[in-house]
């Protein structure tokens, strides 16, 4: 049988060690003109005039078939000089990068400017530039009309109209565009987006539509979707209202990426879709009616807590805005609405609390020592958090699950007042066989935990080392600033660690609040950092407790709220007043503090809704009263996780251009693919060269908002966006440090970018 006949084709010349030779000895050779294949071959495949096109420009076998690919759309000569057949991706490389000089030493700008006629419709002509942005105004054009339809947009389009599929291709095109996370491709189109948006007169053109939810073509459109988010809160339709504010917020080019107009839509979106937020809780959250105190406490611990978690994001989202514009009435209004339900909940709850007690549905703050840390069989960490509201542990807890095992979080009742001598005495051991209060002398509230009196930190630690021995003390900052080795060593066959923050309670009581609202979530972050220290060095188990909780406003409480002292015998907080004698307000209540299960003859007068007496010290910031926000304090529970493998596992990050030219930047992280690591949590912080950490992370792939972490795929490159938090001076270098969340040490760092124009921070 005769074998087949085989044609092998070198495209190249022949080198000196032919790979072929025996090939070619035992073959013979046929030559034949490229342009001769291309007629024989091509006779009755395609028109004439495209094959002496094909057979005139194609240099090898390989151009021609990639024209064929394309029929007659794609300039042979414009595919073999900028590499691809793709008419997106060909479309890309004339309009997006940097392909002048080879379009202009080629002499092929005709030829761009046909292929892009063929392909896209519309007259483009022109060079560099001209043709560039003739081509973007037509795309945009086309994107609008498809969504919106011709009658919607008052422009025409300047050109002939584009058939089907030349349409279809533009959207693609776009789509493609925007989706691309390359920078220099990203600036272009912001480039040529902001300049069509204005010779178009776009910002006068374009009406909403709801075809424009998930459109980010041109900045105007986010404009228009901010008014239309507006318009739904204020017709109450909030369901609508998130779907949009989030779609806007995670797909949209102005507000996703590193392009300068995210400084302004980022945080805007931010606050926007915060807002709704909140609206969405309090029209949810239902204050039961003629019940006990005990169950609004439960009904708290189930789901009030959200509006208050809601309010807290709210307000830190909105000291991002440089200015509120059109969202100050709806701001406003969201602040009325959250001090209406507060006030009706503190009214509600004292209520019931002068009827019926405060109930036994949740344990006692005095049991949290007896129940959960007394009874360790592993090193634990006994961490006193100064006014960690329930609200917060809650977030704690869910950044503690991606960090640490057997994560739990409960709910406990705090010991009247709620003021932090009292509330940190009722965490420590034999505070289960009773707290009293006693007015000393000068008239100052003494707290005795089982006979013993306690004042100071050192009484506290002291009634701990009693009970368990020798202990490891530390504060929250000292904790950070010191490495594994060294905390390891102090820690040495010690079974209990106490870890004291007092960071909360300073922020606000300092009366800075918007910048409390702001650190509160750091101070979140820090408090994992700092169980990842002791876990690293050989601490298991954790127990996080707080004094109390808190009230906090979106401005000072006016003198219409402010309730003059009981007098008598006492002291005196804004929130409580702690004594004997004097007489009550009509506005307040006054409980004897046996009936609320401690210790003494004292009594406790209380406001009864949202108000205050006259003290001295913060007027938004409140606690020492009876209100549930007051009252239920947190106990997060975690074991640390067995540590992992992620040693081994190789992380590359980087700047995009290793430059900061504006307030938002992008960078990539990639976790190398091993055996061992296929995921793995990182924190990633960017620094100056002082060691001033001068930006954050904000959005991008594998970003989660709650916990401020990256989830990192092996083999996988993941683009995040960073906006910068501090001013940075042209010429500073700012770095990148990745670190492992279950241990919190460094995995990476990037290559220092340079800051080529300063950036402020408003």
């Amino acid at each position: 049988m005769t074998p087949p006949r085989l044609v092998i084709y070198q495209g190249i010349k022949t080198p000196d060690e032919d790979p072929l030779a025996e090939v070619r000895y035992a073959g013979t050779e046929w030559k034949i003109r490229l342009s001769t294949l291309v007629r024989e071959a091509l006779k009755g495949e395609l028109a004439p005039a495209r094959i002496e096109e094909i057979a005139r420009q194609a240099r090898t076998i390989a151009e021609a078939e990639g024209a064929l690919t394309t029929g007659d759309i794609v300039e042979v000569r414009l595919q073999a000089a900028l590499g691809s057949a793709d008419p997106i991706q060909l479309a890309l490389r004339i309009l997006a990068d940097p392909s002048d000089e080879i379009l202009e030493g080629q002499g092929l700008w005709e030829d761009a400017w046909r292929f892009l006629q063929r392909a896209f419709g519309g007259e483009p002509q022109g060079t560099g530039d001209a043709l560039r942005h003739a081509v973007f105004r037509h795309l945009i054009l086309v994107e609008l009309q498809e969504a919106l339809g011709a009658s919607h947009v008052s422009l025409g389009l300047q050109s002939r109209p584009a058939d089907r599929d030349q349409r279809r291709r533009a959207r693609s095109l776009l789509a493609q565009w925007r989706q691309n996370r390359d920078p220099d491709r990203l600036r272009a189109y912001r480039d040529l987006a902001v300049r069509a948006e204005a010779d178009l007169g776009l910002k006068e053109a374009v009406a909403w539509d709801e075809q424009l939810a998930e459109l980010d073509t041109v900045p105007v459109l986010e404009s228009l979707a901010l008014g239309r988010v507006l318009q739904l809160l204020e017709e109450g339709q909030l369901d609508d209202a998130k779907r949009l504010a989030r779609a806007r917020r995670s797909q949209s080019l102005w507000v996703a990426t590193s392009v300068p107009e995210a400084e302004q839509w980022q945080p805007c979106w931010q606050a926007v879709e915060a807002l709704v937020h909140l609206k969405s809780e309090l029209s949810s959250a239902s204050i039961p009616h003629h019940v006990s105190a005990g169950q609004i406490l439960q009904w708290y611990v189930q789901e009030g807590w959200r509006v208050d978690q809601a309010h807290r994001k709210l307000e830190a989202a909105l000291t991002e805005l440089r200015e509120y514009g059109p969202l100050d009435e709806a701001i406003r209004s969201a602040r009325i609405a959250y001090e209406g339900w507060l006030e009706n909940l503190l009214e509600r709850f004292t209520g019931a609390v002068e009827r019926d007690g405060l109930g036994e549905e949740l344990p006692r703050q005095s049991e949290i020592y007896r129940n959960h840390v007394a009874r360790g069989d592993t090193v634990t960490a006994y961490i006193w958090v100064d006014a960690l509201r329930y609200e917060l542990a809650k977030e704690l807890a869910d950044a503690f699950r991606g960090t640490h095992a057997q994560v739990d979080l409960t709910a406990a009742l705090a010991t009247p007042p709620t003021i932090t001598p009292v509330g940190m005495a009722s965490l420590l051991p034999r505070a289960e066989q009773g707290v009293r209060l006693a007015l000393s002398p000068a008239g100052s509230v003494e707290v005795v935990v089982d006979g013993i009196r306690v004042h100071t930190v050192q009484d506290r630690v002291g009634l701990v080392r009693a009970a368990q021995g020798e202990v490891a003390e530390f504060s929250l900052t000292e904790l950070l600033e010191r490495g594994e080795k060294d905390i390891r060593d102090r820690i040495g066959s010690k079974r209990l660690v106490v870890v004291r923050s007092q960071e909360i309670d300073e922020a606000f009581e300092s009366d800075h609040t918007a910048a409390a609202w702001q650190y509160v979530k750091e101070i979140r972050n820090l408090l994992v950092r700092a169980t990842a220290r002791l876990a690293a060095a050989g601490v298991e188990r954790f127990v996080i407790a707080a004094d109390h909780g808190f009230l906090v406003l979106s401005r000072p409480l006016g003198s219409e709220r402010t309730i003059e002292s009981p007098g008598g015998e006492g002291e005196l907080h804004r929130r409580c007043w702690v004594g004997r004698g004097g007489s009550v307000s009509p506005s307040a209540l006054r409980l004897p503090l046996a009936d609320l299960g401690v210790a003494g003859d004292l009594d406790l007068v209380v406001p009864r809704g949202l108000a205050m007496f006259a003290a001295a010290g913060a007027r938004r910031f409140l606690h020492g009263g009876l209100s549930p926000q007051e009252l239920v304090v947190p106990v997060v529970t975690a074991r640390a996780h067995v540590a992992g493998a992620s040693g081994g596992s190789k992380i590359e990050v980087s700047i995009a251009g290793d430059r900061i030219t504006t307030g938002v930047f992008s960078a990539s992280i990639r976790l190398g693919a091993d055996l061992f690591t296929t995921e793995l949590r990182v924190r990633i912080s960017a620094r100056s060269g002082s060691g001033e950490e001068v930006a954050r992370v904000v959005a991008g792939e594998g970003y989660d908002e709650e916990s401020g972490l990256v989830q990192l795929r092996g083999g996988k490159t993941r683009v995040v966006t960073f906006r910068v938090t501090s001013p940075l001076s042209k010429g500073e270098r700012v770095t990148l440090h990745v670190y492992d969340t279950d241990t919190d040490r460094l995995l990476a760092n990037s290559r220092p970018a340079e800051v080529v124009t300063a950036v402020g921070v408003e």
